[in-house]
């Protein structure tokens, strides 16, 4: 008689176990480095989660800021004029300060007014027309 071969795949797993050298070679241990590489995912995950609760994306307008006494006189781009409000936050160098008051000049530009604590000269600012959290973009 012709022995006949069965296409099912072996079993490597003996159907009753009765030695403990038997469980050993059932149960493998994991590799250690599989587990460093699943905490190092958890933390960028984290990290990531935690960046988008308490993180802030902003947009926002560059401009020039004048100051004299105390008081910068800030100037922006064409596209930002109607934009800009008071109660916006300007940042200014090192220092961060709220816009108080929008005014038009004689030539139809506007002018935004802080105060600052910095010396008289010219420099660059950045206002902040607009911010987010990143998490607002998976909740709506």
């Amino acid at each position: 008689m012709a022995e006949q071969t069965s296409n099912k795949p072996k079993n490597k797993v003996p159907e009753r176990i009765s030695s403990p050298d038997q469980l050993s070679e059932c149960l493998h241990a994991t590799d250690p480095g599989a587990w460093i590489v699943l905490g190092i995912v958890l933390l960028l995950l984290s990290g990531i989660l935690a960046w988008s609760v308490f993180g802030s994306l902003e947009t926002s307008v560059v401009g020039v800021a004048d100051v004299s006494d105390s008081t910068a006189k800030i100037y922006y781009i064409e596209e930002a004029i109607g934009k800009i409000k008071p109660g916006m936050t300007v940042k200014f160098e090192t220092q961060t300060t709220e816009i108080t008051d929008v005014i038009n000049t004689e030539y139809g530009d506007e002018v935004a007014l802080a105060p600052v604590a910095a010396d008289d000269g010219i420099y660059d600012v950045r206002i902040v027309t607009a911010g987010v959290h990143p998490i607002t973009f998976l909740l709506n």
